[in-house]
């Protein structure tokens, strides 16, 4: 399922993948893909913490990071990933 949705503010950005991550059933593979600045990790803010998995203020930036694990064994594991350049 491909979805577009634009936003304009960061707290905009994270409220709606908050209200995203409500839609999630695990095993569930969440992509996002954009240029440098453009929200990704705003938005994983937002997901993570409507998972429950962390808090915003716990989730980081993966650029220079080859994997982050947020979540304890008890409400599952978020891995976001760096991608493999092509």
């Amino acid at each position: 399922m491909s979805e577009e949705v634009i936003t304009h503010s960061a707290e905009e950005t994270t409220r709606w993948g908050r209200e995203f991550a409500k839609r999630l059933q695990a095993p569930v593979l969440v992509l996002l893909t954009g240029d440098l600045g453009s929200g990704k990790t705003t938005l994983t803010k937002g997901i993570v913490a409507g998972l429950g998995a962390a808090a915003e203020d716990e989730v980081t930036s993966p650029t220079f990071t080859l994997v982050h694990v947020y979540g304890a064994a008890h409400v599952g594991k978020v891995v976001p990933r760096r991608p493999i350049p092509h």
